[in-house]
Parts: C-alpha cells; sequence; structure tokens
C-alpha cells in the first residue's frame, strides 16, 4: 500500500507540472473557452442534483423545455461522485473541474501502472507504461475533455478480469464489477469501447487459457450482469432523448471522425517535442494520435527479444492433444464470406435470392474473425508470450482497425450492428485501446532491454527519462474572468422563469452561458453539449440569417420564456440592428452594464403568425 501511495504520489507530481501553472489559476484557467466550461458547469449539476434532487438529476436547466439534458452529452457521474467533498466544500465549478484534471492524468497513469506491473511483474517498466498512456499525444490532445483525461478505468477493468482469470474469487468478480461501472459511470464512449474489448478479451482468453469451470463462469457472468444492472438506469435517457428527438449520428459525422494512417503519424500540437516538427496540416482535431518513437521501439523491442517472464503454463496443451479437427468447414466458411467481402467492396448492394446486403464492413468482419480462429491455434503453441500479453497485442490490433473508423471495417460494423454505437462521432478514440496495449508492450520490451544489459540502473533511466521528454506538453491555458457578472446575480436573487440570453452563439459564448448556470440554476433555452434540441436549432439558424422575426420569438415564448437577456458587447452592428426590431416587442426591465434584461409579452404568443404546433419544441 505504501508502494502504492508513492507511485501515485510520483504520477500526481508529473500531471502537475506537465500542465503547469494550472495549479496556480484552479479558479481561472481553462484549455480552451468550450468543453471545459461544460464539463465544469455537469460535474457542478451532478454534485447539485445528487445532493438536492437526485430522481431529477437528467432534468438539468439547459436546453428547456428539451428532455433530459444531460444526456446530450457524457453525463460524469462517476467523476462527479469523486469530486463530491470539493462541492461540499464550496470550491468553484472552474477550480473543481481543473483539480479534476489533474488527478485524472495522475489516475490514468496509476491505472496503466496497475495493469502493465500484473502483466510485467516490474515496477519500473510499468513507470514507463503510465507516463506512455497517461501523458502521450492522444491524452495531451484531449485536455479539454476530462472524461478522457480520467481514462484509469480501462487499464484497472483489464487489470481486474486478469486478476479474476488467475484467481477466480467472489472478491475479484466484485473489482471487475466496480471497475466496469466507474468506467462506464465516467466515460459513455469507453463504456462502449471497453465492453465490447472486454468481450473480445473474454473470448480471446477463453481459447488461449481455457481451464475454467462452470463456477468460473458464473462468477464473471454475475459480475458484469450486475455492473449492467447498475449502469442501466443511467444510460435509460440516453435511448429515450435517442428515441425522442432521433438523436443518432449519422455516418457522415462518423466519417468525419475516422482516423487515417496518416493520423497515426500526426503527434499533438500540444506535444512539446513532435508538435513544433510536424506539418501543422497534420494537426486534425481529436486525430492526432501518434504514441511516439520510444514506447514504438520499446514494444518491438518487447517482440523481437524479449524471453517469457515465467514458464509456459504447464496446463496449456497444444491443440493436437485434444485430437486434430477439420479445417474444411472454416475454409470453405471464409471463402464465402471472403467473397461477399469482395462483392459488396465493387457493388453497392448485392442480391442472393431472398438475401440482399449493402455494405462490405459485415462480412469482412467476419471473414477477419474467421481468419482469426483457422491461424490462431498455429499461433497459441508457438507464442513466446503468454495468454496475457497476447491479449495486449489483441488490443492494439482491434483498437488500431476500430480507429480507422470508415476507413477499415470493423467501427462500421458495430455502428450497423449496435445500436450504442450509433452516437459515436469519433472512431479515432478508439486510439485509446491502442495506447492501452502499447503501453503494455513497452512494459515488456523494457523488461527485455533490462534482461540484457549489466548497467541496468543507468539504462532505466535514460529509458525513464526518455519517456518524460518525449511527452512534455505545451498547453496553452485561457484566463477567464472569476468575477461573477451582476446580471447573473440578479438571476440567482429573483429566479424570474425561463431565460433566453442572446447572442445564442459567438466565440465561447454558449459556454460561458452555461457556465453561469452553476451560478443561477435558472432554466435556460440555451444550451451547448454534444447534440442540441429541435428549438435550439430553430433558433440558432434564424440567428445566423439574422432573423429575430415574429416566428423566432413565438418560439421563444412558446417554451415558456420570461426573460430575454442581451449582451451588446458580444453583438456584432449588423446583429444588434437586426435584433432591434424584436426588442421593441419586449418589454425592458433591468440594465447591467451592457448586458440588459427583457421581459416577454405573452399576448405576442397568441397573436404572431406562425402557429404553436408548427414551432419546434
Amino acid at each position: 500500500m505504501r508502494r502504492d501511495f508513492a507511485i501515485f504520489a510520483l504520477f500526481l507530481t508529473l500531471a502537475i507540472a506537465f500542465t503547469w501553472p494550472l495549479a496556480l489559476h484552479l479558479d481561472t484557467a481553462a484549455a480552451d473557452r468550450g468543453d471545459p466550461l461544460l464539463t465544469a458547469w455537469i460535474l457542478d449539476w451532478v454534485d447539485y442534483s445528487l445532493t438536492h434532487a437526485p430522481l431529477h438529476l437528467y432534468s438539468a436547466p439547459i436546453y428547456h423545455p428539451g428532455i433530459y439534458p444531460l444526456a446530450y452529452s457524457e453525463n460524469l457521474v462517476g467523476l462527479a461522485v469523486l469530486m463530491l467533498p470539493l462541492h461540499l466544500l464550496g470550491l468553484s465549478p472552474l477550480t473543481i473541474q481543473n483539480i479534476a484534471l489533474i488527478l485524472g492524468y495522475a489516475f490514468s497513469a496509476y491505472g496503466m501502472f496497475v495493469l502493465a506491473r500484473l502483466i510485467t511483474r516490474h515496477t519500473l517498466a510499468s513507470i514507463v507504461a503510465a507516463i506512455a498512456f497517461a501523458f502521450g499525444s492522444f491524452m495531451v490532445a484531449h485536455v479539454q475533455h476530462i472524461q478522457i483525461v480520467w481514462s484509469g478505468w480501462l487499464p484497472l477493468t483489464f487489470a481486474a478480469l486478469f486478476v479474476y482469470w488467475r484467481t477466480p474469487t467472489t472478491k475479484h468478480a466484485a473489482l471487475l464489477c466496480g471497475a466496469f461501472v466507474m468506467n462506464g459511470l465516467t466515460n459513455v464512449y469507453w463504456l462502449m469501447f471497453g465492453g465490447f474489448m472486454i468481450v473480445v478479451t473474454i473470448a480471446f482468453l477463453a481459447v488461449a487459457d481455457p481451464r475454467r469451470d462452470r463456477a468460473f463462469w458464473m462468477r464473471l457472468f454475475a459480475s458484469l450482469v450486475v455492473a449492467g444492472v447498475i449502469l442501466t438506469p443511467f444510460l435509460i435517457p440516453y435511448q429515450i432523448v435517442a428515441r425522442t428527438y432521433g438523436a443518432a449520428r449519422t455516418t457522415g459525422e462518423s466519417r468525419g471522425g475516422s482516423a487515417s494512417f496518416i493520423d497515426w503519424l500526426a503527434p499533438s500540437s500540444r506535444n512539446a517535442l513532435y508538435g513544433p516538427l510536424a506539418d501543422p496540416q497534420w494537426h486534425r482535431d481529436e486525430r492526432e494520435l501518434f504514441p511516439g518513437l520510444l514506447v514504438i521501439f520499446l514494444a518491438i523491442v518487447g517482440l523481437v527479444e524479449r524471453r517469457p517472464l515465467r514458464p509456459p503454463d504447464s496446463r496449456e496443451r497444444p491443440a493436437a492433444e485434444s485430437g486434430r479437427r477439420s479445417t474444411m468447414p472454416l475454409d470453405i466458411a471464409i471463402v464465402v464470406f471472403g467473397v461477399l467481402t469482395y462483392l459488396t467492396t465493387v457493388q453497392d448492394r448485392i442480391t442472393i435470392g431472398h438475401f440482399s446486403f449493402a455494405g462490405s464492413d459485415v462480412p469482412a468482419t467476419i471473414t477477419v474473425a474467421l481468419i482469426l480462429a483457422r491461424l490462431y491455434p498455429r499461433w497459441k503453441n508457438s507464442s513466446r508470450f503468454n495468454a496475457e500479453e497476447r491479449a495486449a497485442g489483441v488490443w492494439i490490433l482491434v483498437g488500431f482497425v476500430a480507429s480507422l473508423g470508415w476507413n477499415a471495417f470493423l467501427h462500421p460494423f458495430l455502428f450497423r450492428v449496435l445500436t450504442p454505437f450509433r452516437a459515436t462521432r469519433t472512431p479515432a478514440r478508439w486510439a485509446v485501446i491502442v495506447y492501452m496495449g502499447l503501453a503494455v508492450w513497452a512494459a515488456m520490451g523494457f523488461v527485455a532491454l533490462m534482461e540484457r544489459t549489466k548497467r541496468k540502473r543507468l539504462v532505466a533511466s535514460i529509458v525513464i527519462a526518455l519517456a518524460i521528454v518525449e511527452t512534455v506538453p505545451r498547453i496553452r491555458w485561457d484566463q477567464l474572468d472569476p468575477r461573477i457578472a451582476p446580471v447573473y446575480t440578479w438571476l440567482a436573487q429573483t429566479k424570474p422563469g425561463v431565460v433566453l440570453e442572446l447572442p445564442i452563439l459567438a466565440h465561447g459564448v454558449p459556454y460561458e452561458y452555461i457556465l453561469a448556470n452553476t451560478i443561477h440554476r435558472v432554466p435556460l433555452i440555451n444550451g451547448a453539449s454534444g447534440w442540441e434540441t429541435p428549438l435550439h436549432g430553430f433558433l440558432r439558424t434564424k440567428e445566423d440569417k439574422l432573423e429575430y422575426d415574429d416566428a423566432f420569438l413565438k418560439a421563444a415564448i412558446d417554451a415558456d420564456c420570461a426573460i430575454v437577456i442581451v449582451h451588446e458587447a458580444r453583438l456584432t452592428p449588423e446583429r444588434k440592428a437586426a435584433l432591434g426590431p424584436m426588442l421593441q416587442k419586449l418589454i425592458p426591465l433591468r440594465r447591467f452594464g451592457s448586458d440588459v434584461v427583457f421581459r416577454t409579452r405573452r399576448v405576442l404568443a397568441e397573436t404572431a403568425s406562425a402557429p404553436r404546433e408548427s414551432l419546434p419544441r
């Protein structure tokens, strides 16, 4: 336990250093004026709701009158529960967000350390793996996404699975259940990606290490079922929103978030070493995936040079001992699905009798699975690596193919077959699975180096130093004004009813509106999230066209809008001129500097030309 505290303290020190000077400006700094403000509000709202009205958790006060607005983005319940003591102490939402960010990097490193240490039994190797995972290009590129920074539950989930596989006790099954739940309550993407990879890993281990009885499978199945039961109430609102609004990502959106082979060579622009070296055209939002030369080098060393850490398990027997089985059915199936893959690649749709196929992703996925099943017995019997190490190799392969999204076949297959995956906008985020596997193999490579050198301390020091140098980030922190605008203090005191703030969209504006909502908690028609209501989309489109007309105002009033706040300092001259006629139909109420408060006239709802039923809600 003392060692674990020391290791976490090391990672926390690195996290503070790598994010410096964030620790000096916890109440004012943000990676940008977008998602960090959104997640600060989410953490604050979840903590507030859990302590005041837990049954109304998803009925957040933005995007009024939308259904379950919290389900338009990550719910962050797992993280909010951990941050609850800070909320109860009265720390500001941005301060809590930034403390959570620093802790998130440290926790991700610690989670990866636990997994690598479990597999390699080597502390220094596991430290290298942890640094590569938690501070590599992928994590640094997502510094604005706290749910991604808090990726430590992913390696802990797989560590729990391996621990259970080694010693299948009820306690270890409970650990797997707990890690799986916390992963799902922290990041919905990781719930889907991690859940799929858990199934893949269990299937792989069932073949690679099949010495299991019925009690083993019952405990394992029960732990995952219990995890699913715990998570279900937190996932139902997402399904309700999707069904009510048809909220699903299009293939075009998902295609835009798909990685390419080039993206895997693109370092984060926030990486101090590699960022300046890359051509600016390589810097693509959420697709800067280069893991670094050191981790690749160490993984190759682990693959080529490393000796097994322990003798092969005597219970793993060659397939020949149980009798040779004919591979002809597999060979025939491979040929059939290979042909289907080709046909669906060169044609939009093929029809065979009463069956019709469109898209090559499904037959391609089946073909690859069959080929792996066909070749695996040979690989298994000749492998120098144990089942856990090979499983980490599977993560690299599956994660890489899935990260290519619509440039490959696996993610489109999941997008078609599994409904939850239709909510994914960025297949490139599968890179986290690759990083996890690469980190394990880098640790294995480190161990191999230690076995082949006499100057172990010197080599270990050099490798750890290189790991730190290679991952040092360069993050530019925006500074926000910590002062509370008087208009929001007035809202908090008077609670006048539903509010619409104008302009709806400008640089950073919607996120600043919802961060201010942590002060007054008055229902807003405004919002900023991964999705928007039809009403918000209607008003935003109208505003883009400078159409502040009766239809615009009636839509707001029909949504129970009582107060309109106009932030004059944020209006362009064109918007200010277009807004003038509509403001004449409102009742001036208060002025706070450049922030002007109006009350709506309900009579307009009865007289405006646009019929009520034609306007979005």
